[in-house]
């Protein structure tokens, strides 16, 4: 029987224990943390927001003591964090009830930057707060050449080449003189019909040919290449580079276009290696085509500066 008694008290006890746990004072219950939020309007960042490289946010904080424990505030720190690395921007020890302070930061670097800032008190009670900034690359200007007229391989008195740096349009003469400017050429071909080439591009070499002026006979030949666009393109909304480079990203490997009608958009960018405005990105726009090799075919040029 002494054991069953033991053994019965043992559980009570062990109840009681649990109970015990389970019950909180009023004092656990109340909250002790600081507060501490950031500052908005009048131009303070306080949330996710996208800016282009080179801008600047400015950022407001408030913290306050916790009005139930009164613990006055000894830490804030304020950290920017990008690719998992942490940058302590500011840690300062504090010893008051109320904290105020704004700042501004530049980003100069593309990224997606989680800017937290934290207060602490001298309980060890803490609060922390923080946004995503995303810095995206900043739109860049471009070059319009509107109405540009291309004449087919058989017309010898209207140009056949084009200088995206400049907008000139150059019979097959000047152009080999100056070769290192020329991105593309124009020729109407018996199974390509329609066609925009770069002066590297071997189908066109076939149709420029001639002994003298040939492309065959130039110093040299630009490689520049080019995509067809296949989705909608709101052609007078581009007053920046931003939807060119978005167009260019990726699949902008032919150097020539051919089977072109009026409406197409392409994309292209020029050769990498060219002395002056290498690696350019652009898009043309088709809009008249007269067939034929004595034809000609009119286009509109938007193009990185």
């Amino acid at each position: 029987m002494k054991k069953l008694s033991y053994l019965f008290i043992a559980v009570i006890l062990s109840g009681l224990t649990i109970i015990s746990a389970c019950k909180k004072s009023d004092d656990d219950t109340v909250d002790k943390k600081p507060t501490i939020t950031f500052k908005g309007g009048n131009d303070y960042t306080s949330s996710d927001v996208t800016i282009a490289t080179g801008d600047s946010v400015k950022v407001g904080v408030i913290a306050l003591s916790n009005t139930n424990s009164n613990a006055k505030l000894n830490k804030f720190t304020l950290i920017l964090t990008s690719n998992n690395i942490p940058q302590v921007l500011l840690d300062s020890t504090l010893n008051i009830s109320t904290f105020d302070i704004n700042f501004f930061i530049t980003f100069n670097n593309e990224s997606v930057f989680r800017l937290s800032a934290k207060i602490t008190d001298k309980d060890g009670e803490s609060q922390e707060i923080a946004f995503n900034v995303t810095v995206a690359a900043s739109a860049g200007p471009i070059y319009e050449y509107s109405n540009t007229l291309l004449a087919a391989q058989h017309v010898t008195d209207i140009g056949n080449s084009f200088a995206s740096m400049t907008g000139d349009v150059w019979l097959l003469a000047t152009a080999k003189a100056n070769a290192d400017k020329v991105d593309f050429l124009y020729f109407y071909g018996a199974t390509n019909l329609a066609t925009l080439a770069s002066p590297a591009d071997e189908a066109a070499a076939t149709v420029y040919n001639d002994t003298i002026n040939g492309l065959q006979t130039w110093s040299v030949r630009n490689n520049t290449l080019f995509k067809k666009i296949t989705t909608a393109v709101d052609w007078e909304s581009i007053t920046n580079d931003a939807l060119i480079v978005e167009l260019t990203a990726e699949g902008v490997t032919e150097t020539k276009i051919n089977e072109l009608a009026v409406g197409n958009i392409l994309a292209f960018i020029t050769d990498p290696a060219k002395p002056e405005f290498a690696g350019k990105k652009g898009l043309i726009k088709i809009t008249a085509i007269n067939t034929g090799d004595e034809g000609d075919i009119t286009f509109d040029v938007k193009v990185q500066e």
